[in-house]
């Protein structure tokens, strides 16, 4: 009997059968990096993810100085053409806990403000990766942590050896920490607290996805890393030892976009990030 119009050949329906049932991270809706793509349903382009960027970068740098600026002026400064000189000189004495606190504040209003960003650009939890903290991810957070640890220095050592020079950032890290209990607290709550929740929000939650989409998984994550390695540029103003230490958090930051690419979860970066950060502080001082 010839087939009815509307019924396809045997051979079609055969070969429509043998498709390969979709995977749950190809669909539209999952939380997964392909989902957050510019165009897509539910995602945002590349101008939202370097927006955010500059939020971050901005709301840190304006309430820090705000709040720093503001404790100098609280110390007093005289009226007259000599008040720009006293405030220069109030600056500089200010303690170390006063300045951290500042950049601690900062951090936390950066983080805010981001949040509020991508919340009215219409994210949602599921979209930014944020997941149950799962003792998996945890553990593969802590251990990639490592790894990172592992790997940058090797990759610093390289560049030294190649350049010839020695990294003074270490003894200046020991020098900060050692100078009392309060500022010692506000480093590790700075570097192993807020600091990595805030950068990977920006970085892997929001900025990630959309390069991925455009450039393709491989040369995204990487370029995700060198973008993360270049907001601490005030390791180059250290001068030459400073450009090693630029390739070694290149290292790290690509090492941290691809576990967020890989477990797509905000979890998995963070803990890496704040392992990375608490175990190089702890060899840090404790070698100091």
């Amino acid at each position: 009997m010839p087939a009815s119009p509307d019924q396809p050949p045997p051979a079609t329906q055969a070969s429509v059968s043998a498709l390969p049932a979709p995977r749950p991270q190809d669909r539209i809706d999952a939380p997964a990096v392909a989902g957050w793509a510019s165009g897509q349903r539910d995602g945002w382009g590349l101008g939202t993810g370097l927006a955010a960027v500059a939020i971050f970068f901005f709301v840190q740098l304006i309430v820090s100085l705000a709040m720093v600026i503001g404790g100098a002026v609280a110390m007093g400064l005289p009226d007259g053409p000599d008040a720009a000189v006293a405030l220069q000189v109030a600056l500089e004495d200010l303690p170390t806990w006063a300045t951290l606190a500042a950049a601690v504040v900062g951090q936390v209003a950066s983080l805010g403000v981001v949040a509020w960003f991508m919340r009215a650009r219409g994210a949602d939890r599921r979209m930014l990766g944020v997941t149950a903290i799962r003792g998996r991810f945890l553990a593969i957070g802590l251990g990639l942590g490592l790894v990172g640890l592992v790997a940058t220095v090797l990759v610093t050592a390289a560049l030294q050896s190649i350049l010839d020079v020695e990294d003074p950032a270490q003894q200046s890290l020991v020098d900060v920490a050692g100078e009392g209990s309060l500022t010692t607290v506000l480093v590790l709550v700075a570097a192993v607290l807020v600091a990595p929740v805030l950068e990977e929000l920006v970085f892997r939650a929001v900025l990630l996805p959309p390069l991925v989409a455009r450039l393709g998984a491989p040369l995204g994550i990487v370029v995700n890393g060198v973008a993360f390695a270049l907001i601490h540029l005030e390791l180059v103003f250290a001068g030459r030892p400073g450009l090693a230490g630029l390739a070694a958090l290149a290292v790290l930051g690509t090492m941290l976009a691809w576990s967020m690419h890989r477990w797509r979860s905000l979890v998995v970066p963070i803990a890496t990030h704040a392992a990375f950060n608490g175990v190089t502080l702890a060899i840090v001082i404790g070698t100091g």
